[in-house]
């Protein structure tokens, strides 16, 4: 049987912090907590609310176009490889909406986000976790969802006052800032399964069943 090093045995909650934190990051950042920016928005694109708000759609609509496809990209292609790019150019494109002058490029980076937020969100944490727990899965899962949690609780006053003193733009900055400096060691850290960090099919129930 192999050794199983330290590493291997705190990695499946690593796996849980770092798949809540992408979650939150990319998906929860862009869809719960967006609403705080809508107002300031309208304002600034001196548009209407029902028009801003079309971003809802187009960001749930790209997160559900890309549902079907998540575990074949993921039996494919490395998930570190799939968390980080989508890390980056979800970065970019939060650094882009700070600058946003018309409404159409609302809608484009809505697409782009949904994209991002998807291969990052609760279907791929979903998937991992059941793939690193066996019997505490349960106890895998809400403590995934309690990471998430503790993010939106800080995150809404903070976001709230953020906007209140420095402007929507500023804290879409700070924002792209948070998303690089936690979601890039989060990502590099996501593996589809236990075998990917060096355990084997037979030393796996012993690592993760705690």
């Amino acid at each position: 049987m192999t050794k199983i090093t330290k590493l291997q045995k705190i990695y499946p909650w690593l796996i849980i912090i770092a798949s809540g934190l992408l979650m939150s990051l990319l998906e929860y950042t862009y869809t719960l907590l967006f609403s705080l920016f809508l107002n300031p928005l309208v304002h600034s694109l001196n548009s209407r609310m029902s028009i801003v708000s079309l971003y809802y759609t187009l960001i749930s609509f790209s997160i559900a176009a890309m549902l079907p496809l998540i575990n074949k990209i993921i039996a494919k292609i490395s998930l570190s490889k799939i968390t980080f790019t989508a890390i980056i150019i979800g970065s970019l494109s939060i650094w882009y909406f700070s600058h946003i002058t018309q409404v159409w490029e609302l809608y484009i980076l809505a697409v782009i986000v949904g994209i991002c937020s998807a291969t990052c969100g609760t279907v791929v944490q979903g998937i991992v976790l059941n793939n690193w727990f066996v019997s505490r899965k349960n106890l895998a899962f809400t403590m995934g969802s309690f990471v998430s949690t503790i993010y939106l609780l800080i995150m809404t006053p903070v976001l709230t006052y953020l906007i209140s003193i420095s402007g929507w733009r500023q804290t879409m900055f700070i924002l792209f800032w948070l998303t690089i400096i936690l979601g890039i060691p989060c990502s590099l850290i996501m593996k589809a399964k236990p075998q990917d960090v060096g355990l084997t099919s037979g030393c796996r129930p012993k690592a993760i069943r705690f």
